[in-house]
């Protein structure tokens, strides 16, 4: 039986991708505030157009009383292909500044950090694309992780002058 909770992620999931066009996000929730090393927060894109490029961010709901001594939370983002063809790198994503001070936008005891994970990028073809994040800290169990949540764009293009 779903939960409440269930419930309402996956209705905010369907308004998000219905109402907004323009950006893709996800959202998953991690039980007990916990982002176990093992669980992968896992997203299924389908890209429609192969000469529209996009940006992809992630963020991450950090709780304030998060380890004190963790700064940056490595992520492993990757990409898998509709042809089973793999793409992947680790972004390290900053929690606090050296002072320790935490960084991004606080809601109550929990901080929402963004940050970009590729700019400009175009898929090379038509269909679902799945997308993976996964905690690499050396703890199996990394408490204070609220949630992730990946934001998938089209790129806006700016046009620099040169003076």
């Amino acid at each position: 039986m779903m939960t409440f909770k269930q419930l309402l992620i996956g209705f905010v999931a369907i308004i998000t991708l219905y109402s907004c066009q323009s950006e893709i996000s996800n959202t998953t929730l991690f039980a007990g505030d916990t982002w176990n090393h093992f669980i992968a927060k896992e997203d299924t894109i389908e890209i429609t157009n192969t000469k529209t490029a996009y940006d992809l961010d992630i963020s991450l709901e950090v709780w304030d009383n998060i380890d004190k001594d963790l700064y940056l939370i490595p992520v492993q983002v990757l990409v898998i292909y509709p042809n089973g063809q793999e793409s992947g790198f680790i972004k390290q994503v900053s929690i606090r500044d050296l002072e320790g001070n935490h960084l991004g936008t606080p809601h109550g005891d929990v901080w929402s950090v963004r940050m970009n994970v590729f700019t400009d990028r175009t898929f090379p073809e038509k269909g679902k694309y799945l997308i993976n994040l996964q905690q690499q800290t050396q703890k199996y169990d990394l408490q204070g992780i609220e949630s992730a949540s990946t934001y998938l764009y089209p790129h806006k293009k700016t046009n620099h002058k040169k003076d």
